[in-house]
């Protein structure tokens, strides 16, 4: 399956409601040529349109490395996963991620292992993975301090 690149526009009506409008993309293009494209067509889009563009994002196609698992463990299901809480910079709220077909071995009882693999994912997603800054952030880009807890849970 070739990959693709997303520039996802967001657009508000005069009620106040929003809806997205992904648009495709080939994974050839560079970080400057999705840029030219969003200004290109952001401006089109504009004037086609009688809401306003709030905001847009760009997902990037990238080639996942070697050596990683090519079937499904049986018996894994997307529904059932772990919820991994973490606390935020600078704010009296949490931000979580929900991560699908979490190991059944990655659970005592509902809560969520946190030694060996499981402990390296969960630092993974509050320090970065890899080399250099790489942190991830809550959807307001607040940065993740420390980790609260993991439950196990079920979702559609």
């Amino acid at each position: 399956m070739p990959l693709v690149s997303i520039a996802s526009f967001s657009i508000r009506d005069a009620d106040g409601d929003t809806k997205s409008l992904p648009i495709y993309l080939p994974d050839t293009l560079t970080l400057a040529n999705l840029q030219s494209f969003v200004d290109d067509f952001s401006a089109d889009l504009d004037a086609a349109i009688a809401g306003v563009i709030d905001s847009v994002s760009v997902t990037v196609a990238a080639t996942l490395p070697g050596g990683l698992r090519t079937t499904p463990v049986a018996g894994s299901e997307v529904e059932r996963g772990a919820l991994l809480s973490y606390s935020v910079e600078d704010s009296s709220y949490r931000w979580s991620y929900y991560i699908p077909t979490w190991a059944l071995a990655g659970f005592a009882g509902n809560e969520v292992v946190n030694t060996g693999v499981y402990a390296t994912l969960i630092t993974d997603i509050a320090s970065g993975a890899g080399s250099g800054p790489f942190e991830p952030t809550d959807n307001k880009g607040g940065d993740l301090v420390a980790f609260i807890e993991g439950k196990k849970r079920f979702r559609k």
